[in-house]
């Protein structure tokens, strides 16, 4: 007798098998918060058993990981594509702000945002584009780290307030200038700590 309280899965090879349960994650972690998306559904959303969804990726963090570094490859890529585009004397300003729009866009569909993730290798990898976005070569960890934590909050808020188109501009203004300012060397700033 067959069963018939099961999903009807189809075959895929192990690596189509997992692109499946990433994107279902995907979606899945954007239409909720992380404390109430489970593995099964997951699965089941992709498919997949959820003894499988396990097999590939050992727990629902490492899952969660796994999208958010395919995540924020996505917005480096728009990231650079949008600093790519600007004419070849573009400044400081106008570099971070091309890097903060294109990551803005990026997560509007969505909601997902790598920058609150707690892997390290991700933020490490974010600092260093924010550092080369503006030439430092090093240093500058807690500019360059409360850059990344005010961008996350600021966009959280932003997020639960829906992405209003109307405040996007004054976001990515406030984002800009405070990464700018924290990041201001001596050398740019006047007697009083103004920039130049």
């Amino acid at each position: 007798m067959t069963r018939t309280d099961r999903n009807q899965r189809r075959r895929l090879a192990p690596a189509a098998r997992q692109e499946a349960i990433i994107e279902a994650a995907r979606l899945a972690f954007a239409e909720q918060p992380y404390d109430q998306v489970s593995m099964a559904a997951i699965a089941r959303s992709a498919g997949a058993s959820e003894a499988l969804a396990y097999h590939y990726f050992g727990s629902k963090a490492d899952l969660h990981a796994e999208v958010l570094r395919g995540v924020d490859e996505s917005i480096a890529e728009a990231q650079a594509a949008a600093v790519a585009g600007l004419p070849a004397d573009a400044g400081e300003r106008e570099r971070v702000r091309a890097y903060v729009d294109a990551y803005l866009d990026a997560i509007r569909g969505d909601g997902l945002s790598p920058i609150g993730g707690t892997n390290a290798a991700l933020r490490e990898e974010q600092q260093a584009r924010l550092r080369a976005l503006v030439g430092l070569r090093s240093g500058a960890d807690y500019a360059v780290t409360g850059a990344l934590a005010f961008l996350d909050a600021a966009v959280a808020l932003w997020l639960e307030r829906g992405a209003p188109t109307a405040q996007r501009v004054e976001l990515a203004d406030a984002v800009t200038g405070a990464f700018l300012g924290a990041v201001a060397r001596p050398e740019r700033r006047g007697k009083f700590g103004n920039r130049f």
